[in-house]
Formats: structure tokens, sequence, C-alpha cells
């Protein structure tokens, strides 16, 4: 697959994870895992949220211009929220957005958040993948053009970092899908390219955690996205994608098991794998449940 293409197939892992997750909530954790160990699919349809409208908006970003620079990105963003508000969009972009339309500058506006350190939040991690998919033959410039994604709506270096490590696991997948076990070298890939802090932390205890348990122990260990935040979501999305990364199928139910934000750590999943595993673990059921605008499909 060309770049493009990547891009392509990972924004559809991403809006499959996403809908997939979504789907989950209301129900109890015991009924979760009862779920997720009779394999039992939620009722259709499944609406994508906010992750595949943002996800769409960085593809839009890099189809128009095959790079990043926040503003543009920050302006495709808000067009794509500003189509359809209504999609579970958090405090952060409601804010951010907000202040865009009441005529603040909105690097600025992004900057100012959570009294003045930008956010931590996971919604620079959850709309990336494709991002890395597209520069999956360059992982250098991967990070650096994660970094820049994030700097759109999430200045916290917390932010930056969780951008980096999805986008920078996404090109790994690819760059070494042909090696029968590369999980300590995307670890030792994506520990380079993040910058010290809580997300970097978090991926060093995931790379030391036991291959043989299961992902609602992973996630007592790493979080799951319970603080919405990049530093308990990031770290276990990694560990999940690696642990499970030759089935997209399997690899979403052992996320949704960890409970926590899971439309989230699914989209992240998803958007990291779609495009290195072999199609046949792409259930194209699953895609026919998915319901939202601009969805890709194989």
């Amino acid at each position: 697959m060309d770049a493009h293409a990547r891009m392509q197939r990972s924004l559809l892992g991403v809006s499959l994870g996403d809908a997939f997750g979504e789907r989950f909530f209301g129900h109890q954790g015991q009924a979760v895992q009862q779920m997720v160990a009779d394999r039992t699919l939620p009722a259709a349809p499944w609406p994508v949220t906010d992750d595949t409208m943002l996800a769409l908006g960085v593809v839009d970003c890099l189809t128009e211009d095959g790079t990043i620079e926040p503003r543009r990105l920050q302006a495709r963003l808000h067009a794509r929220y500003r189509w359809d508000t209504h999609r579970g969009y958090g405090y952060g972009m409601h804010k951010l957005f907000g202040d865009i339309e009441a005529g603040r500058d909105g690097m600025q506006a992004a900057a100012e958040m959570f009294g003045g350190t930008g956010s931590m939040g996971n919604g620079s991690a959850m709309r990336v993948a494709p991002l890395g998919a597209f520069f999956a033959d360059d992982p250098v410039r991967c990070a650096e053009e994660a970094a820049r994604s994030a700097m759109a709506t999430h200045q916290h270096a917390e932010g930056v970092a969780g951008a980096v490590a999805t986008a920078v696991t996404t090109a790994m997948l690819w760059c070494l899908r042909d090696e029968e076990d590369p999980s300590d070298a995307i670890f030792e890939a994506v520990l380079a390219a993040c910058g010290p802090g809580e997300v970097r932390e978090g991926l060093d205890k995931a790379a030391g955690l036991s291959r043989t348990i299961d992902a609602p122990i992973a996630a007592l260990h790493l979080g799951s996205g319970q603080r919405i935040l990049a530093q308990d979501t990031v770290p276990y999305c990694v560990w999940v994608a690696l642990q499970h990364r030759s089935s997209l199928e399997e690899a979403l139910w052992q996320t949704v098991s960890g409970l926590g934000d899971r439309d989230t750590t699914c989209a992240i999943v998803g958007g990291m794998l779609a495009a290195s595993v072999p199609e046949s673990t792409i259930p194209r059921e699953w895609l026919a449940f998915r319901a939202g605008p601009d969805l890709p499909d194989l």
C-alpha cells in the first residue's frame, strides 16, 4: 500500500474501533466481560463519535497539504466540529472551538487551556494513527508531524507525547509487519521518540509487562483511559496493539475488555493496526454496522 492507501486503511481502523467500543458504554464491567467472553456483538447501528470526526480532520489535512501545519489542522478540525457538534466531543474541544467562534486566536486559546498548561487529554492520540500510517516510510518525520498535529489542540507535553507515541507505533507496526516478534524494537523506537514525562514512564512500564497477562490486568497496571488523559490511555493501547498485532478483530475484543474510555482506546488500537494486519482479520460485518459520514471501506 502507498501512503494514501495506508492512511485510509488506518482511518477505517479508527472508525471501526470507535464505533465498536462506544457501544459497550452503558454496560457494567461484569456485563462487558461476559460479552467479551461470549463474543456478543452490540446491536447495530454503531455510530461513530468525535474520535472518528477528528481523525477525518487529520486525513483532510494530509490529503490536501501532505503535511501538518497546526493552524490549518485546527481549522479543519473546527470545520468537522461545526458540521456535527453532537458526536461526544469533550469539554476541551467545546471550549476551544467556542473560543474560536467568539473571535479568539485559536492557537493562543489552545495554549491557555486548563490554566495555561494546555491540554494533556487523549484527544491528540485518538485521531493521529492515520498520520502514522501516512508517514510510515519515515518514522523520524512521522514523530515530528505527530507533534505538530497535537499542537493544534493539545499543547501540554503529555498531550504531544501521546500523539507521538501513537503515530510512531502505527508507523513501526507497518515497517516491521513481516517480523515474527517486533514488540521490543517497536517499544524501543517509541520510547526514543517520546520526551520525558508520564506518557514515557507508562510506555516503559508497558514494555516490561508480561506478555501472558490479559488486557484487563494490563489496564490495572497502565490505566485504560479512565482519566481521559494521554498518560493513562496511550501506554495501554500500545501494549494491546503489540500483543494482538495479527488480528484486528481479536485486538478490539481485548481492548474493550479493559473498560475505561473504550471508544477511544478501541479507536487508537484500531488505527494503529488496520494497515498492517491481514485484511481477513477486519470483520466486514462490523464495517457494515458503522454509522457516520465519510467512512472508508475495504
